[in-house]
């Protein structure tokens, strides 16, 4: 299958199967559906075409689906049909890792939906492309430059052709995360997931606290200070963010899809040390015409 012939692709929710507990800090592995014209893209061609993307409230909850580590390989591994053989217009069940990164248990019940399948065919918008989709509205960035983001450049250069993507500082205020609790309740996924988009967002503020400094790694809920606005575009989150350092051992989770109609001050998921000089201070995103 050439690139031609799978083109830019984002799929509809996927839904769980099957109820799973997720402890602090470890993984389980939890089944989900794949639906009929879901199930004909993964069997046609290559699964590694495509990419796991958490939804973003999810990840800032501390659910992680399919880690780096295992991704798209366990999918393909446990893709199975329903009933002894598989019939072209059936659902198929599949399996993929979910990492628990925060303080508290987590339930993911059946029947929700926290991830969905993205496959990228088209180049990054850069250089002339990018500064039109700007001038275009199609991305709009509010802020000034070089205080609240700059742009990507390839290869050290300075020069309009070689711009690549934006680079978003992080509010230095918005770093936060979810403290232990002394309700051992685990957090119901179901409860994110039904909200609103602004009801959610003030659901898991009330779960934050400031985070303090630490060398063991934490996720870190923060927000770009420039609002993003896609209009005809979508952006990935580049996984490497800077620190104080430039290079630390801080990093993004898998939540980098930031879809279009997007209209908010990004939110973004890290997982690393909270130290002055690991603390994630900007992110970088690269973007694409729907």
């Amino acid at each position: 299958m050439t690139k031609a012939e799978n083109p830019n692709w984002v799929s509809a929710d996927l839904h769980t199967l099957k109820e799973v507990y997720v402890n602090p800090h470890t993984s389980e592995l939890m089944s989900f559906i794949v639906p009929p014209d879901i199930a004909r893209r993964l069997r046609s061609g290559n699964p590694y075409y495509y990419n796991i993307a958490t939804r973003s409230r999810i990840a800032q909850i501390g659910l992680e689906v399919g880690p780096y580590s295992t991704s798209m390989a366990l999918i393909e591994q446990t893709l199975e049909p329903h009933g002894k053989k598989y019939k072209e217009n059936h659902s198929m069940y599949a399996q993929v890792e979910v990492m628990n990164h925060s303080e508290r248990a987590i339930y993911v019940p059946g029947g929700i939906t926290i991830f969905r399948l993205l496959h990228k065919a088209s180049s990054s918008l850069k250089g002339a492309e990018l500064l039109r989709a700007i001038a275009e509205r199609v991305i709009r960035v509010s802020g000034d430059y070089g205080k609240d983001w700059v742009w990507d450049f390839s290869n050290g250069s300075k020069k309009d052709e070689d711009i690549k993507g934006i680079k978003f500082k992080l509010d230095p205020a918005s770093h936060k995360w979810m403290p232990p609790s002394s309700d051992p309740s685990p957090l119901n996924l179901n409860n994110i997931v039904q909200l609103g988009s602004r009801q959610y967002r003030d659901y898991i503020d009330s779960l934050l606290v400031p985070i303090s400094a630490s060398s063991e790694p934490s996720l870190t809920i923060s927000e770009t200070i420039s609002q993003l606005t896609l209009n005809g575009a979508h952006a990935l989150i580049y996984p490497l963010v800077k620190v104080l350092a430039e290079h630390g051992r801080t990093k993004h989770i898998n939540s980098l899809f930031v879809e279009n109609g997007s209209n908010w001050r990004i939110r973004t998921e890290t997982f690393g040390p909270t130290t002055k000089e690991d603390l994630a201070r900007q992110v970088t995103m690269h973007f694409w015409k729907t």
